[in-house]
């Protein structure tokens, strides 16, 4: 026997999850995080506030076919940014057409090549429900997740590595820097150099 297209069980709350996924995505243009466990729980508020079905249980086998119906899964974040090739050339032949000029005058051994990069004390779980396929999957961290230092790593331009610099978060009066070995250290109130 043959099966129909088409036939079989439609999805008795076709309206409902179509809400429930309007949300998924509003949460998602705040950068928000949405889980399984939140689809599970506010699955069957919806349904209690919606139509009254007080009874609704979100089973992982009712959210894994919600999730498949609407194209979801579940994503971890990215952490790069990524520019267009058009932006990034931009960049480049601006940061030359300045730095050309002055080069005949620059003291090499004066000269510092740094970078700056925080290093986090918490790493949150990374993971949200987001469309299959997504190239970027975007999250605001929690309040404690922004806890960090900053790390100053730098070098002459004649090749000579400078000891790095470490930047606490703390209000200080005085902004000195300390030598603690290996690294100079320092307080800043916002820890941003």
């Amino acid at each position: 026997m043959r099966r129909v297209a088409g036939g079989g069980a439609k999805p008795r709350l076709r309206g409902l999850e179509d809400d429930l996924f309007d949300q998924v995505l509003y949460l998602h243009s705040n950068k928000e995080k949405v889980t399984r466990p939140w689809i599970q729980f506010t699955g069957p508020a919806l349904a209690s506030s919606q139509l009254g079905d007080h009874e609704l249980i979100a089973s992982d086998r009712w959210t894994d076919g919600f999730m498949a119906r609407y194209g979801f899964s579940l994503r971890r974040t990215t952490n790069l940014t990524v520019l267009d090739y058009e932006e990034l050339t931009d960049r480049a032949v601006n940061y030359l057409s300045f730095l050309t000029p002055k080069k005949p005058h620059m003291n090499l051994s004066r000269t510092v090549l740094m970078d700056e990069t925080a290093l986090y004390f918490e790493d949150p779980k990374r993971q949200t429900v987001d469309v299959t396929g997504a190239r970027h999957v975007d999250l605001k961290s929690t309040g404690f997740a922004s806890m960090r230092v900053i790390v100053v790593l730098a070098a002459s331009a004649l090749g000579k590595k400078l000891t790095p610099l470490v930047i606490w978060k703390g209000a200080t009066k005085e902004r000195k820097m300390v030598k603690v070995v290996p690294v100079w250290v320092m307080h800043q109130e916002k820890a941003w150099f």
